[in-house]
């Protein structure tokens, strides 16, 4: 064989080699693992997981349109724009390299060399410690248009706990729009409360007392976490106030929505956090 016949045999072209590069072990494990995962497993939000390749192989199909639609992750803010804390979403160097491979046949590369999944707590949490469960009656849903409802909590705490991380698992994923937290230190919202004959109650029978607004979460808002001896106060004698607004198309099924808590451990020089809501763009923001 002539060293020009080697030379042609031994080459490959620019499609050859972006095949032989990019692949699940090496190049998208640890984007997923980064950015998909903490959705896409067992026992979280998404409706299937996204952690091994024969997951992901599951749902090629629908892998070109929500990543190049950017559709998934699920973060509407333009980043071009402004950044904002925990912010998800996959950069154009990530993006071309999913799509290099889903257009160059899913390359697994080599499946052993696959990086350590993330690990995930108790029931799909990424929590390392769940210090309380703020947890409603399961509810069976009366109407199949939007239906807003409260649900109360009492605690019993003895002292005042800080809040510093918080987690929400939706009970009906294809039908809990959002869920907020508040507390009520009256007995007028649990009053309302105990007047409906179902768990919760709705505008119906009145409205929620709130005396601190703790936190809103809609699908895909994972874990809000605040800086080291950070937290949201929360005195003895409140109650927690669960507001959950019901997409349509739910009646009759049962939701069982919970909300898992981490607490400061030794509260001493703790900065509190407040939050309250800019009326001109209806966003969160935090006082210190």
């Amino acid at each position: 064989m002539s060293a020009l016949s080697m030379i042609g045999f031994t080459c490959l072209t620019p499609l050859q080699l972006l095949t032989a590069q990019v692949n699940w072990a090496e190049d998208i494990a640890p984007i997923f693992y980064e950015n998909c995962t903490n959705c896409h497993h067992e026992g979280a939000i998404a409706p299937f997981p996204l952690v091994t390749f024969l997951d992901v192989m599951e749902y090629r199909d629908l892998l070109h349109q929500v990543v190049e639609h950017r559709e998934m992750p699920p973060w509407p803010a333009d980043p071009d724009y402004r950044h904002f804390v925990d912010e998800l979403y996959l950069s154009d160097d990530e993006i071309e390299a999913i799509e290099d491979w889903i257009h160059f046949d899913f390359s697994p590369g080599d499946l052993n060399a696959v990086p350590e999944p993330p690990s995930y707590g108790q029931e799909g949490s990424l929590l390392e410690r769940i210090d309380y469960v703020v947890e409603i009656e399961p509810y069976d849903l009366q109407y199949n248009v939007d239906e807003y409802r409260w649900f109360v909590i009492e605690t019993n705490f003895t002292e005042t706990v800080y809040i510093s991380h918080l987690e929400v698992f939706p009970g009906l994923s294809n039908v809990v729009h959002h869920v907020d937290l508040a507390y009520d230190l009256s007995d007028i919202t649990l009053m309302n409360d105990l007047a409906d004959p179902l768990p919760g109650f709705n505008s119906n029978t009145g409205g929620p007392n709130y005396n601190k607004y703790i936190n809103a979460w809609q699908p895909g808002g994972n874990v809000a976490t605040y800086p080291e001896n950070w937290g949201i106060a929360v005195p003895p004698g409140a109650n927690f106030v669960v507001e959950i607004h019901y997409g349509p198309g739910g009646q009759g099924s049962i939701d069982s929505t919970k909300i898992n808590l981490q607490f400061i451990q030794d509260p001493e020089d703790i900065r509190p956090v407040e939050v309250a809501w800019l009326l001109s763009d209806a966003a969160p923001i935090l006082l210190d």
